[in-house]
């Protein structure tokens, strides 16, 4: 299994939605933001391609983010959470400013992970999946592992390097 930051994030009023738009058009903002997010994250991180693994797979209006950063022992941990944050926080302003607005609420977990297409498995993910929809908000979070982690860069004050 691969060991990085996975987050599990859910459309909120994602029920019902075909009734106010067309499905059409729901599948095409989906379809068009997962490859725009992937080629944005790829074009944002170029220069660390050998070293940075970043994922998207969505299960209807579920998305599961992915990343893990080998490079740099020590950081691993902190920068593929910092890439997932990144994205995630680019995915959502351009889904909130699509043609079908979506909001979003989640979290982000770290440990171990692998996903095959739709499917999932690992403990990061058991994590980020049971605690994504606690909030009743819009809101994404760190999950404690990812939160000890991040905890643990700051402390050692790596956190310039993210």
């Amino acid at each position: 299994m691969k060991t990085g930051a996975v987050a599990v994030i859910d459309a909120l009023g994602f029920k019902g939605i075909y009734n106010r738009h067309a499905p059409e058009l729901i599948f095409k903002v989906l379809q068009e933001t997962r490859i725009w997010i992937l080629d944005h994250v790829k074009e944002l991180y170029a220069a660390f391609d050998d070293v940075l693994k970043f994922e998207i797979t969505f299960l209807s209006d579920t998305v599961v983010f992915a990343c893990t950063y080998t490079d740099n022992p020590g950081t691993d941990e902190a920068i593929s959470i910092a890439v997932v944050g990144d994205a995630l926080s680019d995915f959502i302003l351009r889904m909130l400013e699509s043609g079908t607005p979506l909001a979003y609420r989640g979290a982000i977990a770290f440990g171990e992970y692998e996903i095959s297409e739709n499917f999932l498995l690992g403990p990061a993910v058991d994590e980020a999946a049971s605690v994504h929809e606690i909030a009743d908000g819009a809101f994404i979070w760190l999950a404690p592992s990812a939160k000890a982690k991040m905890d643990a860069a700051i402390s050692a004050n790596l956190v310039s390097c993210l």
